[in-house]
């Protein structure tokens, strides 16, 4: 099931685009990332903020992606620890 990795809400998710679609023309799954309804928002404007200081789209992209890939495994090891209990 599909969970917002900043704030770990499962409801109200919408697809964010890692780099712009507008800039990218990119829908690929590694361009793309869940996020709930108020998380896609500060991203949003985070991506917003990176552009008008031009931080190079790679360097955005990759720094995305890890903070992506680290909250998704720690709801995967929180997610196992809680099976472990039950």
């Amino acid at each position: 099931m599909p969970i917002c990795p900043v704030c770990f809400n499962k409801k109200d998710l919408n697809i964010h685009h890692i780099i712009p679609f507008r800039i990218t023309e990119d829908d690929s799954k590694e361009n793309l990332m869940p996020l709930c309804r108020s998380c896609h928002g500060k991203f949003e404007s985070l991506t917003r903020i990176c552009e008008s200081a031009q931080i190079p789209w790679d360097y955005f992209y990759i720094f995305m992606k890890s903070y992506y890939l680290e909250r998704t495994m720690l709801i995967a090891s929180a997610m196992k620890e809680k099976e472990q209990i039950l």
